[in-house]
């Protein structure tokens, strides 16, 4: 029986692993996964829904909200955990630096001039993200971390996410914005195959209204309970 509270440590039998470098992109972007999670843990949510998707075939759960929250939190350990090492896919940058980069350099002027600057050495910025961890909207470094903890856990199932930028009238138009981790990391390592995540990212870009959904494609095609875009504005991952 798997630790409920742990989906890292879930079976996995519902995986497909698909062609790193010929996997299609989804037919349609309308159809997006709502997790019904309000809080900010939009992209953690995602987490928790893909995992289930593995493990159970279907999402069962009648929410993810607990489930969102426990996977920030393990994000969130590993990262401190492993502070001044680097993932296995930027060796050359190590955590903290990527952490930086991303929460404090990366954000906003307005932002910045309203927050605490994290300073040039691991301590300084070790201090600085225990501040804000539970509140900061996970983003690409966060899908870098997820892989990295998959790629620990589970050395026979790398996971590529597919970042699609959706917009439309009706969030139906996409376009590829970035794989995480870059796709030619795993040809250089000779991968060719991997767990393929299409997300799909909606509303104004570094605002309140962004978030993360998953889309029924690829390797978790049929395996979410989408529905086609309304026009009911929903803050909803």
């Amino acid at each position: 029986m798997p630790n409920p509270t742990n989906r890292f440590d879930w079976t996995t039998e519902h995986k497909r692993l698909l062609p790193i470098q010929s996997c299609p992109p989804p037919t349609t972007f309308a159809h997006k996964l709502e997790t019904g999670v309000t809080n900010g843990d939009c992209l953690p949510a995602c987490f928790a829904a893909l995992l289930e998707c593995m493990h159970r075939g279907k999402i069962t759960s009648s929410s993810l909200d607990v489930a969102a929250s426990n996977m920030r939190t393990q994000i969130v350990h590993w990262v401190k955990t492993n502070w001044e090492r680097c993932t296995p896919f930027q060796s050359s940058i190590p955590v903290h630096e990527l952490m930086w980069l991303q929460h404090d350099l990366g954000v906003s002027p307005e932002e910045r001039a309203q927050a605490e600057e994290w300073g040039e050495s691991p301590e300084s910025r070790f201090q600085a993200y225990s501040k804000v961890c539970d509140d900061i909207y996970f983003s690409d470094t966060e899908m870098m971390v997820f892989a990295s903890m998959m790629l620990e856990r589970r050395p026979l199932i790398p996971i590529l996410f597919r970042v699609w930028r959706v917009t439309g009238h009706r969030q139906d138009v996409g376009e590829l914005i970035q794989t995480v981790p870059s796709q030619d990391f795993y040809t250089q390592h000779a991968v060719h195959e991997a767990i393929i995540i299409d997300l799909a990212h909606v509303g104004r870009v570094d605002g309140a209204s962004a978030h993360y959904k998953l889309l029924s494609s690829a390797s978790i095609e049929g395996l979410t309970k989408c529905h086609p875009h309304t026009s009911k504005r929903k803050r909803e991952a």
